[in-house]
């Protein structure tokens, strides 16, 4: 994942300022969640996602490529005694998840960073339960005071073409704030 823009910057991801266009409580309540849903999500940053859904399910798996973010997460959820969080590192296309895990697989300002969208989405495939759901939310298409440039940015469309060029069968496209969407989207029914 080559990072365009400084994602690094943890005071950049935790800038309370972010809830105003990107509500992680708002977003979670658009993905159908209850107390025996399995979370990932991938790139978790600081956990921006990871740490509200883990109120919501019974297991999330946190992961990102880099190894200071997965410590931040884990200092956050051992400083809220939250026991049902896994941080983990991954690989960009490798994700350290049994097959057939995940109820729900979540990227948040991600697909844009992907070097290989269908490696990153055979991977999700993997560990995907056979009615489980991949919920991508990212930034419009369009020039916003925030967020990359937006000749990094993919449209609603062109995500939802690559999503299903790898196999998935679209669910919804719904507004996800003021800058981004949210594109939900299931494994092919057997």
């Amino acid at each position: 994942m080559s990072h365009k823009f400084n994602v690094n910057n943890t005071a950049v991801l935790d800038d309370p300022d972010r809830k105003e266009f990107l509500n992680p409580e708002a977003i979670l309540d658009m993905i159908h969640l209850d107390n025996n849903t399995v979370f990932v999500d991938i790139g978790a940053g600081t956990g921006y996602f990871a740490l509200p859904a883990a109120a919501r399910v019974k297991q999330v798996y946190a992961l990102d490529i880099l190894d200071e973010m997965v410590a931040v997460i884990r200092a956050k959820a051992k400083s809220r005694h939250i026991t049902n969080l896994t941080p983990l590192k991954s690989g960009e296309s490798s994700f350290p998840v049994d097959a057939g895990t995940a109820d729900v697989v979540f990227m948040s300002n991600v697909f844009h960073e992907l070097d290989d969208h269908s490696l990153a989405l055979k991977e999700v495939m993997r560990i995907l339960k056979s009615d489980g759901i991949l919920a991508v939310v990212d930034w419009k298409k369009e020039s916003t005071p925030v967020g990359p440039p937006v000749d990094h940015r993919f449209s609603e469309l062109d995500v939802t073409e690559i999503l299903q060029l790898c196999g998935f069968e679209l669910i919804e496209i719904r507004e996800a704030g003021p800058y981004h969407y949210l594109i939900v989207c299931s494994r092919p029914t057997e």
